[in-house]
């Protein structure tokens, strides 16, 4: 069986860490099993620990460990792509929850899948390699752009 690599190999022209400008930094990627080529200039961001992306209303927007939103404008092209934040405070979620971006009638919204820790100290669960984590439930905010704020979804509707 052959493995089927996303991403094949990568390079970059220059370290983004010495560049006074990011834009002369290029990342080049060879991907898929078929051998596609693609590059990119890496954005500044104002944060890190980023954990999820999304492309909605023709713009990168991404959210960060703690549940900061950034928004990427790459302009008409590669030459000056930028990020500057969007909303910092999420409501109530811990820093470890996952969370995901997602675009649902025109709104982005934020998914966060709320864990608890399982109990794993009997020596019977250990041998039957029971799960360590189990989802008990998924919370939904709406971004307000606006207030800059998250608000928080009861119900999806229809969808």
């Amino acid at each position: 069986m052959r493995p089927n690599f996303l991403v094949k190999k990568a390079i970059i022209s220059s370290s983004p860490s010495l560049s006074t400008e990011t834009s002369s930094c290029i990342v080049m990627v060879i991907y898929h099993f078929t051998k596609r080529l693609a590059f990119a200039r890496p954005v500044k961001t104002p944060v890190s620990l980023i954990v999820d992306i999304i492309f909605f209303r023709n713009q990168f927007y991404a959210i960060n460990f703690h549940g900061t939103v950034i928004v990427c404008d790459i302009g008409d092209g590669l030459d000056s792509p930028k990020a500057s934040e969007v909303v910092r405070n999420f409501p109530r979620i811990s820093r470890k929850e996952p969370k995901y971006l997602v675009e649902c009638s025109g709104e982005l919204l934020a998914v966060v899948k709320c864990v608890l820790k399982l109990i794993g100290n009997d020596e019977e669960e250990k041998e039957i390699n029971l799960p360590a984590y189990k989802t008990e439930k998924f919370e939904v905010y709406r971004l307000d752009f606006a207030n800059k704020k998250w608000e928080e979804v009861n119900s999806l509707g229809d969808y």
